[in-house]
């Protein structure tokens, strides 16, 4: 995996200057929380991620290490190259958002939900069975919903970024809290029994519904080890008789064959990360029988598609004509706004950036 090294000295330091407060933060925290330099495929080639030299006790705050990282030349003893017109415009939006702002946001938010009587003991089970401290957590969160543009798809073998994607979905009033409520209607009303879900990230509301159901089986499958990882963990906290229903694989949209026998595929927000979406979704359609279901989350990006996306739609119209053209028949579909005060990561994006919920069927 690589990470920007321009983000990630900008957040060390940022990081690094609370370290006479309430943690304990190395830079080996940091690592581990980007996903781990031990990892098989965390250089994969790549060149080498140098520890800085030279950083002394007095740190820059975050926006001072923007503008360093904006105009080249030194801080903090770290060597800065020149930026693109679109860094300097990313790191300027840093900037612009409050120097510490950002970050005890970030913190708010972790502390809301870890501090909920509901979420308590099962955060604090995962960090204790992923090893992974709150310093990190918080790292992974403002990487994933500041750096959006930044990042490739490998992000997403950290395994604290995955406790992150699941805290978001207790994030009240986020759009991930609504793809949810909307998912979970969805399957109830179409009374689905089998559901393979592709990508699946973390294991989500419907999964945790349906381990107390009679007669379901569910199949997750996920490009990441650390998405399997992380669900073994999470599964086991929710239903220690979890895989009774529930089938963990290795899956790649790219090459793998879409597995047959169940009633409802989903995919939320996975498929425009195939090397060509619109091949993928004709391949898996040829697949299976007609009457059966799919569940999308898709997003509606208007312009500027983030760079891991390799298709892009502007409205909800684009979305709708995409199935059409795969022999699918729209069934049901919701919009989701993003909320701006909790969804972070909307901010750097298009103003009208949402989500489109959809159901629909082979014909």
């Amino acid at each position: 995996m690589q990470f920007e090294p321009i983000f990630l000295q900008v957040l060390w330091q940022f990081l690094s200057a609370r370290r006479s407060r309430d943690f304990g933060f190395s830079r080996g925290h940091f690592l581990a929380a980007c996903g781990g330099e031990n990892r098989p495929n965390y250089f994969k080639n790549r060149p080498h991620f140098r520890k800085p030299q030279g950083i002394g006790s007095r740190l820059a705050s975050l926006g001072e290490s923007a503008r360093a990282a904006r105009e080249g030349g030194m801080r903090g003893g770290m060597p800065c190259r020149s930026r693109s017109k679109p860094e300097n415009e990313f790191f300027a939006k840093i900037e612009a958002m409050d120097n510490k702002n950002i970050e005890e946001k970030v913190e708010k938010l972790f502390n809301t939900i870890s501090s909920d009587k509901r979420y308590l003991n099962e955060i604090e089970y995962l960090q204790s069975e992923l090893s992974v401290a709150k310093e990190q957590i918080i790292a992974s969160w403002l990487y994933w919903d500041t750096a959006i543009r930044k990042y490739s798809n490998e992000v997403y073998s950290s395994e604290a970024l995955r406790i992150v994607m699941h805290l978001h979905n207790y994030l009240v009033g986020s759009w991930h809290e609504k793809r949810q409520e909307m998912v979970l209607g969805y399957l109830k009303n179409i009374g689905s029994k089998s559901i393979c879900e592709i990508g699946f990230g973390v294991p989500q509301k419907y999964v945790k519904e349906f381990l107390n159901a009679e007669g379901v089986k569910i199949f997750l499958g996920d490009y990441e080890k650390s998405s399997l990882h992380f669900a073994e963990k999470l599964l086991n906290f929710w239903n220690k008789d979890w895989q009774r229903k529930i089938h963990l694989a290795i899956f790649d949209m790219n090459t793998d064959s879409l597995p047959s026998g169940y009633d409802t595929y989903i995919f939320q927000d996975s498929i425009e990360h195939a090397i060509n979406p619109s091949e993928t979704l004709n391949k898996f359609v040829d697949a299976i029988p007609k009457n059966t279901h799919f569940i999308f989350s898709l997003p509606i990006e208007i312009e500027n598609p983030i760079p891991e996306h390799n298709i892009f739609w502007e409205n909800e119209e684009e979305v709708f004509d995409w199935f059409k053209k795969s022999k699918l028949e729209i069934v049901a579909s919701d919009t989701i706004k993003m909320n701006k005060e909790v969804d972070i990561f909307s901010l750097s994006l298009h103003p009208d950036f949402r989500e489109v919920v959809v159901l629909v069927r082979k014909f």
